[in-house]
């Protein structure tokens, strides 16, 4: 009777699952027209194997396995045909079994046929040259993790679809806290089932979350039980009475009306807590309070905390300075007014800046040459903006150096400070010394963060840009910017050919400033020789776990020098994490041990997944960027 049960309930989903099968078959006939077959690799073909894709196939999952969901119970209980089911000689228990089983069937079963698609698609071209051809263990691995993802969102559908509009609600809720608070709570993305179906890899091979699939499997059965004694028990009878009631007018209007308020009460309390974090952060600086003063100049518009009015009113009597020396040293034009917030409170900047807008954290510095020179280094940015028509900005994977380059050489020729200037100048030497950092890998920021700290873009960018005024002069750096905007630009170039199309447009060229560039970087190699062999390289991993912590161990190849170093490694989960995201702790020197060890100990709620990614490096001079060795990945 169960299986008799089961063909009914696939007969009666029939719809959705020729809807699904197109979904996932439509390539079949798509593919052939837009583009050779014998061309295309299979990693091409499945584009959802791609690690950082912006819309995982979790997401198109998801919406599958809700359509679903609500497709199994709700109508037939608001139209009385489920009466028809609970007649026959089968438990309640056992209807709703046979439809959960035909739902997931009908949901893997177009899963397997959209891989079977992808499958027959690539024996066009089963041997690329790229290398990317068919791979059986990712195909298994990456089908294991979307039937995963599928079981456990229709088991949390067939609860919410009880709730039926008001489900999706909570859903939508549920993902606004998780979202709003991962930063915060890290232990909250293990309750992001998107991470489920995330393609993660370690080399070629495709990773399975185990603990991230264990949680949240225990979870999605759960919810199950709960949907199945929901649905077959007397509490459907409450669920028929307030779905004829909200098909009443009175009905519809109370629905709305608490749904809004339910929206509100939710968005006011997620704001409440963000606020409350974010006071807590400012009570341990120097803020007490969110009371603020504004001031405008003839080219800002200031708004700084009342509580350091003096600090602040130290930078605003020089601001229209900096802002006419910053624009005269580029030949720009006048911005306009600036917004300049002096409220900002970071750990990770001490500014940043957008199209007419700054923003400063002015607690950080202590002397006011260092604020102005901060100041200068976001005002530039603003420039650079509207100099270059904003395509600083989009194109910003190729010129994300030179604009942080830009920016720390004009701050650094208005306000010198040749101490400071003298320590980014030693990382920049042992990094390139020790890496032989290439101009095209600092062209290219999405693949150069993967290895290096994002750091050095300020101060290997910034010798970038002297290299460029040793060779051509002060004037090609206004020139440059103009040239990136300018009418009648190709589009779509490779971080090569962008720049050398935007020199060439200025008659210069991209080679003889590389070559003074490298020229630079080996006279500071040399300079610092003594200092660059003294200090150590670092190497090393995970050795082990000890009290909810994750241990890290780094050894350092030759002895201490005598400078005082701090030792720190840098984590996150991967390399889509952005650079203010990424948490940083100290280590402990391990004395006893031959060669000397640095024992890093990281909390293992802080670490999402199996694997994660870590960045041994110490701190030479207080204040200053930290020397950072590649980033690796370990084992969770």
């Amino acid at each position: 009777m169960r299986y008799t049960l089961i063909k009914k309930e696939i007969r009666q989903l029939l719809p959705i699952a020729i809807l699904l099968i197109l979904f996932f078959t439509a390539q079949l006939i798509y593919e052939p027209f837009s583009g050779r077959l014998d061309e295309k690799s299979w990693s091409v073909i499945c584009e959802y194997l791609e690690p950082d894709i912006p819309f995982p196939i979790s997401l198109f999952l998801m919406i599958l396995c809700l359509m679903t969901a609500y497709a199994l119970f709700p109508r037939e209980h608001d139209d009385r045909t489920i009466d028809y089911l609970y007649s026959l000689p089968v438990s309640r228990n056992a209807v709703f079994l046979s439809k959960f089983i035909a739902a997931l069937l009908i949901l893997c079963g177009s899963l397997m046929l959209g891989c079977l698609t992808e499958w027959l698609l690539q024996l066009f071209n089963s041997q690329p040259y790229t290398g990317d051809q068919f791979n059986l263990r990712t195909a298994i691995t990456a089908y294991f993790l979307m039937a995963a993802f599928n079981f456990i969102m229709l088991s949390h559908g067939l609860l919410l679809s009880f709730f039926r509009r008001f489900g999706l609600l909570l859903l939508g809720m549920i993902w606004v806290f998780i979202s709003s608070f991962k930063d915060k709570l890290p232990f909250l993305e293990y309750l992001n089932i998107l991470n489920v179906a995330k393609m993660e890899y370690y080399g070629q091979t495709l990773l399975v979350p185990w603990k991230l699939i264990f949680i949240n499997t225990s979870i999605g059965i759960i919810s199950l039980l709960i949907a199945g004694f929901l649905w077959t028990t007397p509490a459907e009878q409450f669920s028929m009475w307030y779905q004829q009631f909200f098909k009443k007018r009175i009905g519809t209007i109370i629905g709305i009306a608490t749904s809004i308020a339910v929206l509100i009460f939710f968005v006011t309390i997620v704001d409440r807590l963000m606020k409350d974090e974010v006071e807590k952060d400012l009570m341990k600086g120097q803020y007490a309070s969110f009371q603020t003063a504004t001031f405008s100049t003839e080219h800002y518009n200031l708004t700084y905390p009342q509580n350091l009015r003096k600090t602040a009113h130290e930078l605003i009597g020089r601001a229209d300075e900096v802002y006419v020396r910053t624009r005269d040293f580029l030949s720009a034009q006048d911005s306009g007014p600036i917004a300049a917030d002096l409220t900002e409170q970071s750990n990770e900047h001490d500014g940043i800046a957008a199209l007419y807008k700054i923003r400063m954290d002015i607690r950080k510095t202590k002397k006011l040459e260092d604020r102005l020179r901060i100041f200068a280094h976001e005002t530039t940015h603003v420039f650079a903006i509207l100099e270059s028509n904003r395509k600083i900005n989009d194109y910003w994977n190729s010129t994300l150096f030179f604009n942080e380059g830009l920016a720390e050489y004009v701050s650094y020729a208005l306000y010198p400070d040749e101490e400071r200037l003298e320590a980014k100048n030693l990382i920049s030497a042992i990094t390139w010394k020790r890496n032989k950092i290439t101009f095209d890998d600092l062209a290219d920021m999405a693949s150069f963060n993967k290895k290096y700290s994002e750091a050095l873009v300020y101060t290997l960018g910034h010798l970038w840009v002297k290299a460029i005024s040793n060779t051509y002069g002060d004037k090609a750096l206004s020139d440059i910017l103009r040239a990136l905007g300018r009418e009648g630009a190709p589009t779509n170039l490779g971080s090569h050919l962008l720049w050398q199309d935007t020199l060439q447009a200025i008659d210069c060229d991209l080679e003889k400033i590389n070559a003074t560039w490298i020229k630079l970087l080996n006279d500071l190699s040399i300079k610092y020789e003594k200092r660059i062999e003294a200090l150590p390289r670092l190497s090393g991993g995970v050795v082990g776990k000890e009290k909810g912590e994750t241990i890290l161990s780094a050894v350092l190849d030759r002895d201490l020098p005598q400078e005082n170093l701090q030792f720190i490694v840098r984590y996150r989960k991967d390399s889509s994490v952005k650079h203010e995201d990424t948490h940083m702790i100290y280590g402990q020197i391990q004395w006893n041990k031959e060669p000397i060890e640095i024992r890093f100990s990281i909390p293992s709620f802080h670490l999402v997944g199996r694997r994660f990614e870590y960045q041994f490096g110490y701190i030479i001079n207080q204040g200053d960027f930290p020397y950072f060795e590649e980033w690796q990945s370990g084992e969770n």
